[in-house]
C-alpha cells in the first residue's frame, strides 16, 4: 500500500499538464529533466507499485488485510471420515477454519507438529449443544493415553456452530502464533480430525473410536489442493460429481474449474428439464434456474436459457444470458441438456466451498410452464466443490435418492397465510380441479384450498367422506369467510355434520374472484379431532358444491388423495364407483332379466317344457345379478344411511322379496291331476300360482319405479339414463299388452298364438303340470 501511494505521487510529478494553449499539452517536469532513463525507470516503478498495491491475494489460501467478512473460504480439504471436510482462509496473522461433518455430535480438527498421530497434538473440538442453542468450541491438548485437557489459555475467537439436516458445522478464528500452537503457512503440517460416536457423549469430547478419526501428512496451509469436483484446466464432459433425484429419473452431473462450472441434467421426460439455485431456502422462488429442451433428433433446435423464478410462478428470462457450450439431445422419453456458466455472474454466485440449495423440475412441453407439484423437488446444502450434501451419491450410481423437508419453515406461519400474493412452499392438484397449497412448521400448517366454484370448498382427513375430519368453507358478501371444521356423519343430511367447537383455525381468509373460491387458514397439526402426521402419507378427501351453505355434493365433485405434507409428494386415489356398479347389476337383474322370465312363463307355454327351463334359467341369473348388486350397495360410502331413504328401503324390500320369490318357485307345490280338482292339493297349488304371479309382477313394477328413485338420488346421473329406462319400460308394457291381445284373439281356438296345437289340458289358473 505504501508503494502504491509512492508510485502514484511519482507519476503525478513525472507528467505535469499545462494549459498555455487552447488545447491541453504535457511537458516533461523540470524536476526530472530530460533524462529518458529516469523517466523509463519511473514508469516501471509506478507499474510495480500499482500492481502490488492492488493485489489482495498473496497465495491460494492467504489474503492481504482482514479476513473476509462474507463467509467465503479460499481452500478446502475433504476427508474420508463421516463426510468431515474443512475449509480455511488466512492472512498474515490469523486463520479462519470451518469444519463440518455428516454427524450429530462433536467434530474436531487438530495439528501434530511431530508425527501423524492423535497425540501429542493441539485440537479444536466443537459441538452444538441443545440443538444449536448453545455452542462449545475450544482448544484442547491431546496427550498419550487418550487424555484430553482443555487449555487454560484459549486462542479461539468468533466461534460459531450450526446443526442442520444431520450436519454439524463449527467455525472459528485463531492466531497463527499462540502460546500452545504455531502454524506456519508455508511449511507442511500434520492435520488430524475426528468426530464423536453419538449417544449421551455426542456433544462432549470423548473417545471417538478408530472408525471416526483420520489424518493427512504434509498439508501446506498456504496452497490449496483441487476439490473432488474440480479440474485444473478447461472444462469437458468428463463429469466428476453427480446427484440422483426421485423426480422422473432426473439426474445432474457437474465439473468445475477455477472460474466456470459445467452441468449435465437428464430426466425421463420428453419436455423441458430445469435446475436452479436458491441462496435462501429450498424453494422454487426466488431462484435463478436454467431451463432447457430440444426437439427429438434435432440437434440444432435447442432452447437452454437462464430464468428468474419469482413469487406467483412468474418465470422471466434473464437479460444477461451467461450460458455457453450448450448441447441437448432427446431420445424417446429421455431429455438431456448440457451447459457451462461462470461461477460468478451479475445474477448469481456459485461457490465451490459453501453449500447451496439446489432445486429441479421437469415439464410436459418444451416451453417453460407450470410443472405441477409431483414434478419438482430440491435438496438443501449441496456443496458443488466436494459433491457433499444430504443424499449425494458418487457419479454415477443411478439410484434414486429421497429428499424431504421441502414444505417446512422455521418460525410462525401468519405472514405466509396472509401474504398477497400467497407464497406457499408446496401444492397438490386433485382430479376434480381443487388445488391445495400448504406450508408447515413444527406445530402448525397453513393451507390454501381453491376451486372453480361459487359455493363451498371442502378438504379433510380420512380414507372416505363419512367419518373424516374436514374443513368446509365459503365466502359471503364482501368475502367474509364462513370456515369451520366438521366431523362428517351424514351423506344425505347436510346439517347432520358435527361442528367442531371451538374452531381450531386461525388467520382465516376467503376470496371469490372470477368464479374461483379460495379459503386460507392455519390449523394446528394436533387437535382432539385429528392429528396430522407431518412425516408420513396422510389420506385426504376433497369436495365442492355451488352453494354458499352446507349441502350435498355429487360423486363427480369429490376426490381422494394420499399426501406427504413434509416433502410435498402426493398421489390421487381413484374413488371406486360402487354406485354405478350397483346400479348396473340391479337394473339388469330386476328390470332386464325378470321381465323376460315373466314373458317366458306367460307366452312360451305352447312350446312345451322350453318355457319352464327358459323361465328358471332367466330367474336364476336375475337373482344372481341382484345379489351382486346388493353386495356393491353395501360398499357405497354412506355410513349406514343407505336404508334411510326411500330408494334404499324399497330396494332392500325388493331384494328380499326376489329371494323369497325365487325360493318359492324352487319349493313350489306338487302338480295335481285333473281328477283332483277341489282337493286340498288343488287349492294349495292354486293359491301358490296366483301368489307367485302377483308377487313377480309387483317386484318388476316396483323395481322399475325404484330405478327412478335411484336416478333422482344420484346427482351424477345423466338424463339419458332416465330416458333409456323409460323407453325400456314402455317397450316391456307394450309387448305384454300386445301379446295379451293376440292371446285373447286366439283364446277360443284349439291352437295357441303361435299356431301350434295345444298338447296339454287347460286350467283357469294356467298350466298345472309344471
Amino acid at each position: 500500500q505504501i508503494l502504491h501511494v509512492f508510485g502514484g505521487l511519482w507519476f503525478v510529478r513525472l507528467f505535469r499538464p499545462i494549459c498555455a494553449d487552447s488545447a491541453p499539452k504535457f511537458k516533461i517536469s523540470s524536476e526530472i529533466g530530460h533524462n529518458m532513463l529516469t523517466r523509463f525507470l519511473s514508469l516501471i516503478l509506478f507499474a510495480v507499485a500499482l500492481t502490488l498495491g492492488q493485489s489482495q491475494n498473496v497465495s491460494d489460501c492467504v489474503v492481504v488485510g482482514a479476513l473476509p467478512t462474507d463467509g467465503t473460504f479460499r481452500c478446502f480439504f475433504v476427508t474420508d471420515t463421516n463426510g468431515i471436510a474443512f475449509s480455511w482462509v488466512a492472512n498474515s496473522t490469523d486463520i479462519r477454519f470451518e469444519v463440518l461433518g455428516q454427524v450429530e455430535s462433536y467434530v474436531a480438527l487438530g495439528f501434530n507438529q511431530e508425527r501423524l498421530a492423535m497425540d501429542p497434538a493441539i485440537a479444536m473440538i466443537g459441538s452444538c449443544l441443545d440443538g444449536g442453542a448453545n455452542t462449545m468450541i475450544a482448544d484442547f491438548q491431546l496427550a498419550a493415553g487418550r487424555v484430553v485437557t482443555q487449555l487454560a489459555e484459549q486462542a479461539l475467537v468468533d466461534i460459531q456452530c450450526q446443526q442442520m439436516n444431520g450436519i454439524t458445522t463449527i467455525q472459528f478464528d485463531r492466531p497463527l502464533i499462540s502460546p500452545n500452537l504455531t502454524l506456519n503457512l508455508t511449511e507442511p503440517v500434520n492435520v488430524i480430525w475426528a468426530n464423536g460416536n453419538g449417544g449421551d457423549d455426542a456433544d462432549v469430547p470423548a473417545n471417538h473410536g478408530s472408525a471416526n478419526r483420520g489424518g493427512t501428512a504434509n498439508l501446506t496451509l498456504a496452497t490449496a489442493p483441487l476439490l473432488p469436483c474440480q479440474v485444473a484446466g478447461p472444462l469437458s464432459d468428463n463429469f466428476l460429481c453427480s446427484f440422483n433425484t426421485s423426480t422422473n429419473g432426473l439426474t445432474f452431473q457437474w465439473v468445475a474449474n477455477a472460474t466456470d462450472i459445467r452441468f449435465e441434467v437428464s430426466a425421463l421426460v420428453d419436455g423441458y428439464v430445469a435446475i436452479g439455485f436458491n441462496e435462501e431456502a429450498v424453494l422454487m422462488d426466488p431462484a435463478i434456474s436454467v431451463i432447457g429442451s430440444c426437439a427429438e433428433g434435432v440437434a440444432i433446435d435447442i432452447d437452454i436459457r437462464e430464468f428468474s423464478l419469482a413469487a406467483g410462478r412468474v418465470v422471466t428470462p434473464l437479460v444477461n444470458q451467461t450460458l455457453f457450450d450448450l448441447a441437448c439431445v432427446q431420445v424417446g422419453q429421455n431429455t438431456t441438456i448440457r451447459f457451462s456458466r461462470p461461477l460468478i455472474t451479475n445474477d448469481s454466485q456459485l461457490s465451490l466451498t459453501a453449500p447451496i440449495n439446489v432445486i429441479w423440475a421437469t415439464g410436459p412441453g418444451d416451453a417453460p410452464a407450470f410443472h405441477g407439484n409431483q414434478n419438482r423437488l430440491g435438496t438443501p446444502l449441496l456443496n458443488l466443490g466436494t459433491g457433499m450434501g444430504p443424499a449425494v451419491t458418487p457419479a454415477p450410481t443411478g439410484v434414486p435418492t429421497p429428499v424431504g423437508q421441502v414444505c417446512i419453515v422455521e418460525g410462525p406461519l401468519e405472514d405466509i397465510a396472509t401474504a398477497e400474493p400467497a407464497n406457499y412452499l408446496c401444492n397438490f392438484d386433485t382430479t376434480i380441479g381443487i388445488s391445495l397449497e400448504w406450508t408447515l412448521n413444527d406445530t402448525h400448517i397453513a393451507y390454501s384450498v381453491s376451486q372453480n366454484t361459487g359455493g363451498w370448498v371442502g378438504f379433510g382427513f380420512g380414507s372416505q367422506m363419512i367419518g373424516s375430519t374436514a374443513m368446509i368453507g365459503w365466502c359471503v358478501a364482501g368475502n367474509q369467510p364462513t370456515v369451520n371444521e366438521y366431523v362428517l356423519r351424514s351423506q344425505t343430511n347436510a346439517n347432520g355434520q358435527d361442528l367442531i367447537d371451538p374452531n381450531p383455525f386461525t388467520s382465516i381468509l376467503c376470496t371469490e374472484v372470477d368464479g374461483v373460491t379460495t379459503v386460507r387458514y392455519i390449523r394446528p397439526l394436533a387437535t382432539p379431532a385429528f392429528t396430522i402426521d407431518p412425516n408420513g402419507n396422510v389420506n385426504t378427501v376433497f369436495a365442492f358444491n355451488g352453494q354458499d351453505q352446507l349441502s350435498d355434493h355429487a360423486r363427480s365433485q369429490s376426490a381422494s388423495a394420499s399426501i406427504n405434507f413434509n416433502d410435498g409428494t402426493g398421489q390421487n386415489i381413484e374413488i371406486e364407483d360402487f354406485v354405478t356398479i350397483h346400479s348396473a347389476f340391479m337394473w339388469t337383474g330386476f328390470c332386464g332379466l325378470m321381465p323376460l322370465a315373466m314373458f317366458a312363463a306367460r307366452y312360451m307355454k305352447p312350446l312345451g317344457a322350453v318355457w319352464f327351463y327358459t323361465h328358471i334359467t332367466l330367474q336364476t341369473i336375475a337373482v344372481a345379478f341382484t345379489c351382486v348388486g346388493f353386495a356393491f350397495a353395501l360398499r357405497v360410502d354412506d355410513d349406514g344411511e343407505r336404508f334411510e331413504e326411500l330408494h334404499g328401503r324399497l330396494g332392500l324390500s325388493l331384494f328380499i322379496a326376489g329371494l323369497v320369490q325365487f325360493l318359492g318357485g324352487v319349493l313350489r307345490p306338487h302338480k295335481v291331476k285333473p281328477e283332483d280338482t277341489g282337493s286340498l292339493s288343488y287349492y294349495v297349488r292354486t293359491i301358490w300360482s296366483w301368489g307367485h304371479k302377483l308377487t313377480g309382477l309387483a317386484i318388476v313394477v316396483l323395481a322399475a319405479v325404484n330405478v327412478f328413485e335411484g336416478l333422482d338420488l344420484d346427482t351424477d346421473s345423466e338424463d339419458i339414463y332416465r330416458e333409456l329406462h323409460m323407453a325400456w319400460v314402455i317397450i316391456c308394457v307394450g309387448l305384454f299388452v300386445l301379446f295379451d291381445i293376440v292371446s285373447c284373439m286366439y283364446g277360443g281356438s284349439s291352437k295357441d298364438v303361435s299356431g301350434l296345437k295345444k298338447q296339454y289340458p287347460q286350467s283357469p289358473i294356467g298350466d298345472r303340470n309344471l
